[in-house]
């Protein structure tokens, strides 16, 4: 297999333009990345540069609150109320009025959670499953999954098991299990393997 950065990409030297805007052609920043075994070519992109926050649509941000403030203890940075023609722009609907939570991941990253005043919002008609298309979750990083998982469930947090060993593949040795917040939405517990 040939190494040369370029090749892998399916470039050949010489292949950028002149005027290519900076750092096009630069391939020091590709990594492999292992894939069922086998090591696949991944480019990191140079125009996204992290993870600002995800953002979740809540029925009650004060039970929002208690969840991913208390219970998970993740520190609230921001509480306030938005409304007006900039966030109806950004939004795309009209009279949006709405309350806004930030929870603090450290190193700039951050967990949102939304309650809209204007419009409604619709409830979700059916409880979502993993498998539904659009679901999504959220995977937080803790020390210990055990006494997360027991302090959670004595609190009537909902799970889906027990914290479970990856026992095979690229995340051997890791825990996870997956709990609901109050609106259902699935949070999954994530223990690393260490080091």
């Amino acid at each position: 297999m040939d190494q040369n950065p370029a090749a892998l990409l399916g470039e050949k030297d010489g292949d950028c333009a002149p005027d290519a805007r900076p750092g096009a052609c630069d391939h020091s920043r590709l990594i492999f990345k292992p894939q069922r075994s086998s090591p696949r070519l991944l480019k990191i992109s140079t125009v996204i540069r992290g993870l600002h926050h995800v953002s979740r649509t809540v029925a009650d941000i004060d039970k929002s609150i208690h969840f991913y403030g208390s219970l998970l203890g993740l520190p609230v940075a921001l509480d306030e109320e938005l409304q007006g023609k900039e966030l109806e722009l950004v939004v795309g609907l009209e009279n949006a009025r709405l309350r806004i939570v930030e929870f603090t991941l450290g190193d700039g990253q951050f967990v949102e959670v939304l309650q809209y005043y204007s419009p409604p919002g619709r409830p979700i008609l059916h409880e979502p499953t993993p498998a539904d298309v659009g679901a999504s979750h959220i995977a937080l990083v803790v020390d210990d999954i055990h006494s997360m998982h027991t302090r959670l469930k004595r609190a009537g947090v909902r799970f889906t098991s027990i914290p479970t060993r990856i026992t095979a593949g690229f995340f051997k040795g890791a825990w996870t299990t997956y709990c609901f917040d109050p609106d259902g939405l699935v949070i999954e517990l994530w223990q690393p393997v260490p080091g």
